[in-house]
């Protein structure tokens, strides 16, 4: 059954957890205080949106592709972005809140992390090459065998990245938060 097509719309306010958007595409349509909270929007399609002060906490985007998407002071908790469409997945991030959200074994060299609340996201064999992660809360972040090559943790925040576990290739790290590679060897710097 073929869904609704929405091309260059501004959505404002609407609670979308109501609806069946289950086989709809939003092409560079973007959506402004919506509410997509523990919903599973199935396999609709995101390509070139902006989402502004949304809320998607705890949302199940099993299928769900989003393709050049951008994510603005949005409140992200608990997604797990392992299940979205791999195909074409790329996001963006700035000043959101992705507390408890997974990224496990997902591909997404050169993503943004501007200013987020990263607290216990799990980056567990992501490819997150080249990623930014300027101004970032990594508190409790987990990096496991994770690619970090040339990715900039200069001014990310209370990282605890193990070098022995991770690939970490002319990544970019600050001489104030080095101690944030050296926590897993009980090293003492002062």
């Amino acid at each position: 059954m073929a869904g609704e097509y929405y091309k260059s719309k501004k959505f404002e306010g609407r609670d979308f957890t109501k609806d069946n958007l289950a086989s709809d595409e939003f092409d560079q349509c973007e959506f402004i205080r919506c509410h997509f909270s523990n919903m599973d929007p199935g396999a609709v399609e995101f390509t070139q949106c902006v989402f502004r002060d949304c809320d998607l906490s705890a949302l199940k985007p099993t299928k769900t592709t989003f393709s050049d998407v951008q994510f603005l002071g949005c409140k992200c908790i608990g997604i797990s972005f392992e299940l979205v469409n791999p195909y074409l997945f790329t996001v963006q991030f700035d000043h959101c809140n992705l507390q408890f959200a997974s990224f496990f074994q997902r591909k997404m060299p050169n993503t943004k992390f501007l200013h987020c609340q990263l607290q216990e996201v799990d980056f567990t064999e992501a490819d997150v090459e080249a990623a930014d992660f300027t101004g970032s809360d990594l508190t409790g972040a987990k990096f496991d065998n994770s690619r970090l090559d040339k990715a900039d943790f200069r001014q990310a925040l209370r990282f605890n990245i193990d070098p022995t576990k991770n690939s970490l290739k002319k990544a970019k790290f600050s001489r104030e938060a080095l101690s944030g590679l050296l926590l897993t060897f009980g090293i003492v710097i002062e």
